[in-house]
């Protein structure tokens, strides 16, 4: 997340590393469709994997069916903004994390003074929308080690008490946009991929690796793929009118 006026760092973050967290061997069942504390009411999900957000923004989202609800967390992130996410996995027998989807829907704390702004450099139209779009490495232990107490490991947490294990290098793409016209709430969409299930290895695509001219064609690759993951079937608030029709859907 970023700030005009305070600056908090939820920014892609290109690190990776190993953890020592235990961890279970049985991944989780998906949970049941329940309403976010965090939503006012107005956010669900489905057992069939739609996200349902009345405001803030007006959306509906369908997960691919590969991947599957993990459930929602909800947590104050720096006592400046509220996050709340839902969760999507494809992970092996292990509970090894293959794939993941998370819609994070953020908004500034009431009495905190800020708003969501961001250069728009690389777009991406999804919807009715442009998000500003990344593509990268992610390793969830780096990225926790350089922000303690924010989003990554607010999740890794939550995975690893579910039984799902997210220790490998991950490609991912993220999708940002701001949410509302107050510029109080922000939308961002992440799907990575674990490099290990690719038969990839980072070092062999960074800068020097042996397959370091492989790495744009892959990102592209792998972009195409990301926007496969999910499909936005309702945007904005000319469809607030049909949102209830949408979520009864499931």
């Amino acid at each position: 997340m970023r700030f005009t006026t305070l600056v908090v760092s939820s920014v892609l973050v290109l690190f990776f590393g190993q953890t020592n967290h235990s961890q279970t061997n049985n991944p989780a069942e998906p949970q049941p469709s329940q309403v976010s504390f965090n939503a006012g009411k107005g956010r669900s999900i489905s057992g069939k994997g739609r996200i349902v957000s009345l405001k803030n923004p007006t959306i509906v989202i369908d997960v691919s069916q590969g991947l599957r609800s993990f459930g929602v967390i909800n947590f104050t992130l720096k006592k400046i903004a509220q996050v709340e996410r839902y969760i999507f996995v494809d992970c092996d027998k292990s509970g090894k994390a293959q794939r993941l989807f998370i819609a994070q829907f953020e908004s500034v704390l009431p009495g905190i003074k800020g708003e969501y702004s961001f250069p728009m450099v690389n777009v991406t139209r999804i919807g009715n929308h442009d998000y500003q779009t990344q593509v990268g490495f992610f390793n969830f232990a780096q990225t926790i080690a350089a922000n303690p107490g924010a989003e990554a490991e607010q999740t890794k947490i939550y995975l690893n008490h579910n039984g799902v294990h997210v220790d490998d290098d991950f490609l991912v793409a993220r999708y940002a946009r701001v949410a509302s016209e107050d510029k109080r709430h922000e939308l961002i969409l992440f799907y990575l991929e674990s490099l290990r299930d690719l038969n990839l290895k980072r070092s062999e695509l960074e800068q020097g690796g042996s397959r370091s001219s492989e790495r744009e064609k892959m990102f592209a690759e792998f972009a195409a793929r990301a926007q496969q993951s999910f499909k936005v079937v309702a945007d904005g608030k000319s469809y607030t009118s049909n949102l209830i029709t949408l979520a009864a859907r499931i």
